[in-house]
């Protein structure tokens, strides 16, 4: 009988083991990119603070300066979600005119290509190699938000 409960816990050790590591997300695509930098980011966002008032909203982002590459793009996607994007085009080297503009949802940059992108869905409007960079966005419940990578 103590072998069968034996052989039973190495089982569901290795289960476990097998399920831990399947729901691990991949980093590929942020490493994958040559034109935007690895950059450590570790923003709150107080929702109750004026400056993040669009926020209560969907779908009527903000631009945050001072964090990712170029700062950040924050959008609330409704239902109690939000998105959180590098606000430097991912299909330049970061540079003066590479910094993305928001107009309703398209955030588009201001170098000559004029590359647009969805903030809703992240991806390119036109055929580019590079979606927006997302970071993970953490809704503390309390009011704030916390944006990493």
């Amino acid at each position: 009988m103590a072998k069968k409960y034996q052989v039973m816990r190495k089982f569901l050790f290795l289960f476990s083991l097998i399920l831990v590591f399947s729901n691990c997300e991949s980093d590929d695509a942020r490493t994958d990119n040559p034109f935007l930098l690895d950059v450590n980011v570790n923003v709150f966002i107080d929702l109750s603070l004026p400056q993040f008032n669009p926020l209560q909203f969907p779908n009527q982002p903000i631009y945050i300066s001072g964090a990712g590459n170029k700062g950040l793009i924050v959008n609330n996607r409704g239902n109690g979600s939000f998105d959180a994007y590098d606000a430097s085009d991912p299909n330049h080297a970061p540079n003066n005119c590479s910094t993305l503009s928001i107009d309703g949802i398209v955030a588009t940059c201001g170098c000559e290509d004029e590359n647009a992108y969805n903030i809703v869905t992240g991806g390119p409007q036109t055929d580019l190699q590079y979606p927006l960079l997302r970071y993970r966005v953490l809704d503390n419940e309390d009011g704030t938000l916390r944006i990493t990578n």
